[in-house]
């Protein structure tokens, strides 16, 4: 009896650090963010303009209005690139395209609205500065492009690690200090007056 006891609470156990860790890795989702202002050319917020988000690799869109402060905003967003489109009353039409999004980041992209007849519109080509001014966080996508031209020393992942900015491979002195942190398998960051950079 006591051992089945003891058998039922490690299956019990079990089954709770799986649930829990299911949950824990369905919060750590590639996604990112995108936001901003929708303004006219005195720099008047824009209230109830139609912001249409199209993810250029699925086709997925996603539709909101703009607030009464003139802003937008579209949480978690999978990581990747979109075209985004902007029309409202008595404006020309405004569309963007590539818009990158990344692991963790917020962009930061204002729409200037400037005043048309129904047949003018207004287009930007390039992608847009991915400033994030709401955290601290930092992260980069690889892309596939980039794994497959990267010379990768013993086909070593780990120096994928080297592509984002401000980081640095581990020196001996470094790896000494660290202990039991080994070259290559290791980076040194450099770190800012605002945080790590």
């Amino acid at each position: 009896m006591h051992k089945a006891t003891i058998a039922s609470r490690t299956i019990l156990f079990a089954l709770v650090l799986i649930i829990f860790g299911v949950r824990n890795s369905n919060a750590q989702d590639a996604v990112g963010n995108l936001e901003g202002l929708v303004s006219d050319k005195s720099g008047a917020p824009v209230v109830g303009a139609s912001i249409t988000l199209k993810n250029l690799e699925t086709n997925s869109v996603r539709r909101q209005i703009s607030n009464v402060e003139g802003r937008y905003r579209f949480v978690l967003l999978s990581v990747g690139r979109y075209s985004l489109a902007a029309d409202a009353a008595t404006f020309a039409h405004f569309s963007q395209s590539p818009i990158e999004i990344t692991v963790s980041q917020t962009v930061q992209l204002d729409i200037g609205l400037v005043l048309g007849t129904v047949t003018e519109s207004i287009t930007v080509q390039g992608t847009a500065p991915a400033i994030d001014t709401s955290t601290n966080t930092l992260g980069k996508v690889v892309s596939s492009r980039e794994v497959l031209e990267l010379p990768l020393n013993g086909r070593n992942f780990a120096q994928l690690g080297l592509l984002q900015a401000g980081v640095a491979p581990l020196t001996a002195g470094l790896a000494t200090q660290g202990g039991s942190l080994r070259s290559g398998q290791s980076y040194a960051v450099k770190r800012t007056a605002a945080g790590v950079k």
